[in-house]
């Protein structure tokens, strides 16, 4: 896993979008990739696709 910090002043970068981490920002530590909260949506989404289901649609469930 690379660094995720330089010091205490380096900079921390979302994963998904790239994007600076300030301090004070939130920030998801996730299976030891880093989301910003911009990005937390779309990436739960994607995670959790696998699960959704549609009504009418249910197969043995």
């Amino acid at each position: 896993m690379r660094k995720l910090l330089h010091g205490t002043r380096g900079v921390l970068r979302c994963d998904e979008c790239g994007g600076e981490i300030c301090s004070g920002e939130s920030y998801w530590q996730v299976n030891g990739g880093i989301i910003c909260a911009v990005c937390l949506p779309d990436f739960a989404r994607a995670e959790l696709e696998p699960f959704r289901r549609v009504r009418g649609e249910e197969e043995g469930i």
